[in-house]
């Protein structure tokens, strides 16, 4: 973490509660006890207008604001004003200390406002200055993270699809194979129903498998439809059916243009990355992964003082609950879920693609872990060797980190000479 600014460097402190329409702001100008109200709208013009107002009133010397955001457009509109000092805060913090300072449940945008206030005065030590990274890495992050979501919503919609098909038209769960391709998502557009596909002529049905990269069992597949019985005669359930099927597969035809498109601009930026070399580097970080680790990273390198800052914020690193004679350790809630999940699928990944991380994996299962536990342990390990070759800006090479393990006697140094 960086270090933080001197509380006498800022002329003002201001914790805002903010809302889709209309923001609530508390504002404490510093050495005073005085606590100015008052209230803001959600419009451009408003927004800038009133940073301009306080660039004019403090001259332009620094104002520290605390915002439940670290994301969105009250966050981007304030960014843009570089005597702005932006401190976002996850607002389980800020529940759990209105839980704590008010039991009776009292909630209200002034008071909201203030308690922000409270904190960015008094407890400003243990929060973290919104910091913009630059733009290349910025925009990688974003695509990554867009891209994962219509990945997610062409999951449901291959679900929804599934759901469909076994009520009324369970063959085409059988000669499709992965709804989620186009040549799944057509098919169901062209013949939606058994009748539809039994009414077609053999060789218009052979023809649509040629044209789409099909030509596999397709006597087989043609075989099947012709003995198909039908699951339902039910008009009700087959026409309902047939409506939602043809609707999700067209949204999967879009969906999957749009994710290629995705793809092809992520690419594009990753071959443009100077830390590229780097994360290229690492044994199963192929054309998803290895743009979603730089956009872990990022390019400032103080951002993370060591290895466990990035295991902490991504939630890797378990946490530790002890009482008394009790301690446990168990896995981190409160963290960027996509950070996280980025390097759970690295680590995955890794096992399949390096020598060491398969007989860390192996040992593990033996010792009777359980799968996912085992991951989040290898991905901690993961996130010390790419913070090291990060902060040294050099790739990753697998004999190097072997020498290590043998000069520091580790067990798998041994049992990796053995195979």
């Amino acid at each position: 973490m960086k270090n933080m600014t001197s509380e006498k460097s800022f002329a003002a402190f201001i914790g805002i509660d903010w809302a889709d329409q209309e923001h609530t702001y508390s504002l404490a100008v510093a050495g005073s006890s005085r606590i100015e109200r008052g209230r803001l709208q959600h419009t451009p013009e408003a927004l800038h207008a009133w940073a301009e107002q306080l660039h004019k009133r403090f001259a332009g010397r620094p104002v520290a604001i605390l915002l439940e955001q670290k994301r969105g457009a009250l966050v981007w509109a304030l960014q843009e004003h570089p005597f702005i000092t932006l401190f976002p805060i996850n607002p389980l913090t800020s529940a759990k200390l209105r839980q704590a300072f008010f039991p009776s449940g009292a909630k209200s945008d002034p008071l909201d406002s203030d308690l922000l206030l409270d904190i960015l005065r008094h407890h400003r030590d243990r929060l973290r200055p919104f910091q913009l990274d630059e733009v290349q890495t910025r925009l990688l992050e974003r695509l990554t993270q867009d891209r994962r979501g219509a990945v997610e919503q062409r999951k449901s919609c291959v679900q929804q699809i599934t759901a469909a098909l076994k009520e009324y038209f369970p063959l085409a769960l059988e000669v499709l194979g992965k709804l989620e391709c186009n040549l799944a998502a057509r098919f169901l557009l062209k013949w939606a129903t058994l009748e539809e596909l039994q009414a077609a002529q053999p060789h218009l049905v052979r023809k649509f498998f040629h044209g789409n990269n099909g030509r596999f069992q397709i006597e087989q597949r043609l075989k099947r439809i012709k003995q198909a019985q039908p699951l339902t005669s039910d008009p009700a359930i087959i026409e309902a059916g047939r409506r939602k099927v043809q609707m999700l597969a067209q949204l999967i035809i879009t969906l999957n243009q749009y994710i290629a498109d995705y793809q092809k601009r992520i690419e594009t930026l990753f071959q443009r990355h100077p830390d590229r070399h780097i994360f290229q580097s690492f044994p199963g970080a192929g054309a998803a992964l290895a743009p979603r680790l730089i956009a872990a990273f990022g390019m400032d390198r103080s951002a993370f003082a060591d290895a466990l800052s990035v295991q902490n914020r991504s939630g890797i690193a378990p946490v530790r609950v002890s009482s008394g004679k009790t301690a446990i350790e168990k896995m981190r809630v409160v963290c960027p879920k996509f950070l996280r999940q980025t390097f759970h699928e690295f680590a995955a990944t890794s096992v399949r693609y390096c020598a060491w991380a398969r007989t860390y994996y192996q040992a593990k299962v033996a010792a009777g872990k359980k799968h996912h536990t085992i991951v989040r342990a290898l991905a901690f390990k993961w996130i010390r060797i790419m913070w090291a070759c990060w902060q040294n800006q050099e790739a990753y090479e697998e004999t190097r980190y072997l020498r290590a393990l043998t000069r520091s006697g580790s067990p798998f140094a041994v049992t990796l000479k053995k195979t």
